[in-house]
């Protein structure tokens, strides 16, 4: 990212970049008496400055995720609202408008033993649901059977409620069961779009049968709302107005989200011909192919407009609709 404009102006105002997960070196950054750029340079893990450019130091071995300090059990977490959950790290999946697919593979995954602590440390914190932070519910078996165990020894999702995503072609029936039990499941489903034309661009694809028949079975279990996405590269307003229409017919909520160019995401993975413009600061897209900055700043205008008509929520980088009356 600082190799490109307009970033590599802010190349010089920058100490170092943690490569990867930023736990432990970001504890040993702390730690150092004096965080000169030759004292920063011994860590592992790490880009410091080195003249024009940038040098990377030995890589630093991924963490156990199990040995990883919880901020629940450590009572620094504000009681109340949302209790934050993860229990493995990676997509196996590698859609170029996210990051998650630039991780390493996700095999590392938390025990049973540690995941049921930690629902123990977050029920303390009077929570009413747990967000699953995971890139989905349903993208790593072990992590799932552990979750599902440590769920069961605790106790914790009788009481308290489960927001987490989905990838709908990877939905099994253990997934259904497991979501039956859940007091009160409300599961994100991320199709981005309903076309495969536009997917294409972004490395997804669709299958309009198979989702029909999972949506209808994850409906009889969850709360659910449809995501999409607007301005990815290769979509145009016609196609994106019929994606939302479509979305709308749906018995679910809908999640609308701004297309935002990340920097092991489109920034780096898209090709020339998708022609991005992007705001440098808020990274969100404001023109590609197939969307002109005049016609994405009304595609988001009307947005707005149909969020306030029918009773949903306009943020700076989302917009959400509540099921249809």
């Amino acid at each position: 990212m600082f190799a490109r404009p307009p970033f590599s102006k802010a190349a010089d105002d920058i100490d170092l970049l943690v490569i990867n997960e930023g736990e432990e070196t970001f504890l040993e950054i702390v730690s150092l008496e004096r965080r000169t750029p030759a004292a920063l340079g011994t860590l592992r893990g790490v880009a410091v400055r080195d003249g024009a450019g940038w040098r990377e130091t030995p890589a630093r071995p991924l963490a156990n995720l199990d040995s990883l300090a919880s901020p629940y059990a450590l009572n620094l977490v504000q009681h109340g609202g949302l209790g934050v959950l993860q229990t493995y790290r990676g997509c196996p999946f590698t859609c170029s408008f996210c990051e998650w697919g630039t991780m390493e593979s996700p095999k590392r995954v938390r025990a049973v033993d540690h995941l049921t602590q930690e629902f123990e440390a977050i029920a303390g914190h009077d929570v009413y649901a747990a967000l699953l932070v995971d890139a989905g519910l349903n993208l790593n078996r072990n992590a799932f059977l552990n979750l599902r165990r440590a769920a069961e020894e605790s106790s914790f999702f009788e009481r308290h409620g489960l927001i987490c995503e989905v990838y709908p072609a990877a939905v099994r029936q253990e997934h259904l069961d497991f979501l039956a039990t859940v007091s009160n499941a409300y599961v994100g489903i991320g199709l981005q779009s309903f076309d495969n034309a536009v997917l294409a661009h972004v490395d997804r694809t669709y299958d309009e049968r198979r989702f029909d028949e999972t949506f209808a079975k994850l409906d009889a279990v969850a709360s659910l709302a449809v995501e999409i996405i607007l301005g990815l590269p290769g979509d145009n307003p016609e196609t994106f107005r019929r994606n939302f229409e479509r979305a709308r017919r749906l018995p679910c909520a809908l999640r609308v989200y701004h297309c935002v160019v990340l920097p092991s995401g489109l920034m780096v993975r898209s090709p020339p011909e998708h022609r991005l413009d992007y705001d440098p600061v808020s990274l969100k897209m404001t023109s590609c192919t197939g969307w002109s900055e005049a016609a994405l700043a009304a595609e988001c205008r009307f947005l707005t407009r149909q969020a306030s008509l029918q009773g949903g929520r306009s943020g700076e980088f989302f917009w959400t609709f509540p099921p249809p009356r």
